[in-house]
């Protein structure tokens, strides 16, 4: 389905408005509670990790999980 060519990515958006609110850590411990029991699991903690890492600009995190 096309959008009109507007990005659609709700996960970039949780963490932007968890950044927004100043609840950035609350939302890492959320995902880092998130238990790693299938691959797609894994992807999608590791994804939004690094996402997270970003948006605290914490490069160095992010880059460590990306090497995982």
């Amino acid at each position: 389905m096309r959008s009109g060519g507007d990005l659609i990515a709700p996960a970039i958006e949780l963490v932007a408005l968890a950044k927004e609110l100043d609840k950035l850590p609350e939302l890492v411990a959320a995902v880092e509670k998130v238990p790693e029991t299938t691959p797609q699991l894994k992807r999608a903690r590791y994804a939004m990790l690094v996402l997270m890492s970003i948006a605290a600009n914490d490069f160095d995190t992010a880059s460590a999980v990306l090497k995982e």
